[in-house]
């Protein structure tokens, strides 16, 4: 319900009547699934032979002349792509990780 309509109200009505989770609760869910996500992207970086990963992004901005040379960086909506494809069949832990570790583990290093 909250992927198709993005309704606090609606999932929280429907969550008094017993028939959904609490936004809050999906809230919490999706921040898990993407901490869980990023970890095991994080942990699982060597895929094989006859594997291609692919970043792909939008709205980025990299600025090379920063004053300290840091912070140079900067993506709206990426997403790394990898064939062949694989499955995560793992649970979503239900812990409750602050924005900043989430932010943290979803950093990609830049080589060239």
């Amino acid at each position: 319900m909250h992927h198709h309509f993005g309704s606090r109200f609606l999932l929280d009505t429907l969550n008094t009547l017993g028939f959904a989770s609490s936004y809050t609760e999906v809230q919490r869910f999706e921040l898990n699934a993407a901490a869980a996500a990023a970890a095991h992207d994080r942990t699982n970086t060597q895929f094989g032979n006859g594997t291609f990963v692919q970043y792909i992004a939008d709205n980025v901005d990299h600025n090379l002349r920063t004053l300290d040379g840091h912070g140079t960086f900067h993506g709206m909506g990426m997403i790394a792509a990898v064939t062949p494809g694989f499955r995560l069949d793992k649970a979503v832990p239900r812990l409750s990780p602050t924005l900043k570790e989430v932010s943290d583990l979803a950093k990609i290093n830049i080589e060239y």
